[in-house]
């Protein structure tokens, strides 16, 4: 064999030594099929005396930006992963395959019936707790719950200053458990109020920065949109 056949036949050994060298060190640590873990969500949707409430449609949407271990949802976040479901004859129904995460709840009311104050809005998935049970609670009376709003009530039930209190109150929308009121007085008075326990507060005074998504993860309807940021 002449030298130079010899060196090239090294060369080669060298040049397939290099690659495969090379090819070892950026192997994938994924193994093939291997998926991220999913979590559970069973929600149920129940009356003021615990039974079912069938046909509600629920939605939920996973929360960018939240604090999973003290399960609470940062205000102004963005959503993604949008799941809905509607409850069946017995009031359940189950969303599978949900990314773990923190979870916005909303549901659309069956006629007659709104959410009882203090239901949860929000579901935490983690790896300790991937799969979870919800109870959604919808009522038809109650201080505030019919969606009468006595302008009155509501100003009695608020910390307003005296010249405020004194004057004339309108209701600018009116939903069950929420209202959108204003006062006869300079400037810009109204505000979003809710029930909170057995009496009326104050949500937001306006104009606001709140952003939509957070006021709908606090449970406010639909209508209201209007009134928030769409951030």
């Amino acid at each position: 064999m002449s030298i130079r056949a010899a060196l090239a036949l090294l060369g080669a050994a060298l040049l397939l030594t290099g690659c495969g060298s090379g090819n070892s060190s950026n192997v994938s640590t994924t193994t093939s099929g291997e998926s991220a873990a999913t979590g559970v969500l069973n929600i149920s949707t129940v009356d003021e005396h615990g039974k079912p409430v069938p046909s509600v449609e629920v939605e939920i949407e996973r929360a960018l930006d939240c604090d999973i271990a003290h399960k609470t949802i940062s205000p102004g976040t963005s959503f993604t992963n949008h799941f809905s479901g509607t409850t069946d004859k017995t009031g359940k129904v189950e969303l599978k395959d949900l990314p773990l995460g923190c979870y916005n709840i909303s549901v659309d009311d069956p006629a007659g019936r709104h959410l009882a104050a203090g239901t949860a809005h929000a579901a935490f998935l983690t790896d300790t707790d991937p799969k979870q049970s919800l109870e959604l609670k919808f009522g038809k009376s109650g201080h505030g719950a019919s969606g009468e709003c006595d302008p009155k009530e509501i100003s009695d039930d608020l910390d307003l200053p005296p010249e405020q209190k004194n004057a004339q109150a309108t209701i600018v929308e009116c939903e069950p458990n929420w209202s959108i009121i204003s006062w006869d007085v300079p400037g810009d008075s109204q505000r979003a109020v809710r029930v909170f326990g057995d009496k009326w507060v104050t949500y937001v005074k306006f104009p606001t920065d709140r952003c939509w998504q957070q006021a709908k993860h606090d449970g406010a309807p639909k209508s209201f949109q209007k009134y928030f940021q769409s951030c």
